[in-house]
């Protein structure tokens, strides 16, 4: 994780990844500005100026969690499901750091990637953005490819990802 500037503090999300409520993954928000969503096995921050805050997130009812954050301070938002009348509940309870980081230890990242503050400081949402593109170009197939299953071999044809006529064997 990038380092914590000094006139921020860093809200940690986080939820373990019990099966119970999985299919749920709602938004959550920090003063109605979605942060990220509460998926199962994952964890986010969001970094904020001093100051009083509402999380908050919804399913069945709406969610809410009031907090303060001081400059260069850390706090450990976790989220979880819970049974509902219709659908599963969100839940919103603060950990201390102890618990928060060795249970974080094991769970995914599910924020943005790259990272913001970092991609800002080394130009690599540019880069990604670059070999994304390029990864979703069409792909020329082989020639030989071609010819074997029967398609014209005066040109190779353009073959998108999401083509699976040449992952499969001759009939």
């Amino acid at each position: 994780m990038p380092p914590l500037r000094a006139d921020e503090g860093r809200v940690f999300f986080f939820r373990s990844s019990s099966p119970i409520g999985a299919a749920i993954q709602p938004e959550l928000r920090i003063d109605e500005e979605v942060v990220g969503r509460s998926r199962p096995g994952g964890f986010f921050y969001a970094d904020r100026k001093p100051g009083s805050y509402v999380a908050a997130g919804t399913t069945e009812v709406e969610t809410t969690r009031h907090f303060k954050l001081a400059a260069g301070e850390t706090r450990y938002l976790r989220s979880s499901i819970t049974f509902g009348v219709l659908a599963g509940r969100l839940q919103l309870s603060e950990e201390d750091e102890a618990n928060a980081r060795g249970e974080m230890a094991s769970l995914s990242y599910t924020g943005e990637w790259p990272v913001p503050a970092m991609a800002a400081a080394t130009g690599q949402a540019q880069r990604q953005t670059a070999a994304m593109a390029a990864a979703s170009a069409p792909v020329q197939a082989p020639a030989d490819a071609v010819a074997a299953r029967g398609t014209p071999s005066t040109d190779a044809a353009a073959v998108q990802m999401d083509d699976l006529r040449y992952l499969l064997q001759p009939r």
